[in-house]
């Protein structure tokens, strides 16, 4: 036992160095995920993952509550750590908790209601830490505490405003069009691919905005949209489909297929880091390749050719798949 513990023979080192070990994992965790901005925790993106499998959204109630219910449960797992590392170290000593009155040791469940009321800094008068030990561990947990819940406030805060970006997005291309056609109209108004060219600035930087978000937040990417027009998947989709068919309408201008290897780009890094389970990117996508068959036939001066599918067709597919949506969704509109 360290030389800085031999004061307090009956401490039990298991719930002592097991609950500091649980705090640090747990701390570790939520400071990575809400403060490094460059994505989340093995913890947080495990639990996400799973919840993710679990939480397909079918149905339009389900989408809106699907990215609630992923942050709140995060935020639930992180106090939960918390909340019962701290629990074991308040346990591992007879006088770290006593009754403020008696002086009598407090029995677990006081003890488990003193981990809360000193986490949450909330303050309690009928118990008090029985030794400097318990001293020493209740002002440093009570300004842990302190600093989780006003990080984690800022926390919801900053993903908040990211899930507004993302229906900024959306919106601001379902503005131009919210299906292939209807894009392919608006960006082929004129001839020469002039309109296009012109919007391509706003395009990429919308678009690295949101990528920026899901890196900083990936929890971002489990909130949904119930409508078409808002959900950007969908309107990302379109767009994408829109980008396949401009380029073969402009296959003979330069500067045109120069915007669209930029806006290409900004769609791979996107896809790049939005979490997509691996089973989805293989899962067969029959119905896109029959759809944009038959929109190419319309649409475009020579039926009868359409374009395969690469991999960021097939991992907008599977985003789509993981929100409840189809390819279907994508060409038809709300």
């Amino acid at each position: 036992m360290p030389s800085n513990l031999r004061n307090y023979p009956s401490m039990d080192s298991l719930f002592f160095f097991g609950g500091i070990g649980i705090v640090a994992i747990a701390l570790t965790d939520f400071i990575y995920t809400t403060l490094s901005c460059n994505g989340s925790g093995y913890l947080s993106t495990g639990l996400n993952r799973l919840l993710g499998k679990l939480l397909v959204p079918h149905s339009d109630g389900m989408r809106n509550w699907t990215g609630v219910i992923h942050l709140v449960a995060s935020l639930l797992m992180w106090i939960i750590l918390l909340l019962a590392g701290g629990f074991l170290v308040y346990l591992s000593d007879d006088e770290m908790v006593v009754r403020a009155a008696t002086k009598v040791p407090a029995t677990a469940s006081e003890r488990a209601y003193y981990t809360a009321f000193v986490f949450s800094t909330l303050g309690i008068g009928d118990y008090a830490p029985g030794n400097s030990m318990g001293r020493h561990v209740t002002a440093v947990y009570s300004l842990l505490g302190f600093g989780v819940l006003t990080t984690a406030i800022t926390y919801i805060l900053s993903v908040t405003g990211a899930v507004t970006q993302k229906k900024n997005l959306a919106t601001f291309i379902s503005g131009m069009g919210q299906t292939p056609s209807e894009l392919l109209a608006y960006f082929t108004t004129d001839p020469d691919g002039t309109l296009f060219s012109g919007r391509i600035d706003d395009l990429v930087n919308q678009l690295n905005s949101h990528l920026n978000d899901h890196l900083s937040y990936p929890i971002v990417h489990y909130f949904h949209s119930n409508r078409g027009a808002w959900s950007a998947v969908i309107q990302l989709a379109a767009l994408y489909e829109c980008l396949v068919a401009l380029r073969i309408r402009y296959r003979a201008n330069p500067e045109v297929l120069a915007h669209a290897d930029r806006l290409e780009r900004s769609f791979a890094y996107f896809l790049e880091v939005a979490h997509i389970p691996d089973k989805l990117r293989m899962e067969d996508d029959g119905q896109h390749v029959q759809l944009r068959q038959q929109w190419m036939k319309e649409v475009m001066e020579t039926p009868g050719y359409s374009p395969p599918t690469n991999e960021n067709s097939r991992a907008l597919g599977a985003v789509l798949r993981q929100g409840g949506y189809g390819w279907a969704d994508v060409y038809s509109k709300d």
